[in-house]
């Protein structure tokens, strides 16, 4: 609710795809930085807050990036391929993060991990 209008007036301002990566690697360094050293309800709610503000990005400029990146013209295709090539880690991320939790004796710090890297291992894999 926050974040969605503010990335759609600061990607017509600062671009499109410098947004997405941009606010990815936020994404990431709030995981890393904020929900690993939180230790109360507090400032989970602020994680929860900031992370939600960023993390929702992709999802709404995946098209945009898209048209850009490929055109118009063959952007429906790539698109069905970019949800094609999602499926499958979004499919199994949530059964992995769990199975971390259950064999990691620090309870969710390697979950926290997992999802920093995987931010962050996004943003690197941006086609340019």
């Amino acid at each position: 609710m926050l974040g969605r209008p503010i990335i759609g007036y600061n990607s017509d301002t600062f671009g499109r795809l410098n947004m997405a990566i941009g606010t990815t690697v936020l994404a990431a360094i709030f995981s890393l930085a904020i929900w690993i050293p939180a230790h109360s309800y507090g400032v989970l709610v602020f994680y929860a807050i900031v992370q939600g503000t960023v993390a929702g990005t992709f999802w709404a400029t995946v098209a945009p990036v898209g048209a850009e990146l490929v055109g118009l013209k063959i952007l429906p295709s790539a698109l069905s391929i970019t949800w094609l090539v999602i499926t499958l880690p979004m499919l199994f991320s949530e059964p992995i993060g769990l199975a971390i939790v259950d064999y990691t004796p620090a309870a969710y710090l390697g979950t926290q991990i997992f999802t920093g890297e995987l931010q962050a291992n996004v943003t690197v894999r941006v086609p340019c």
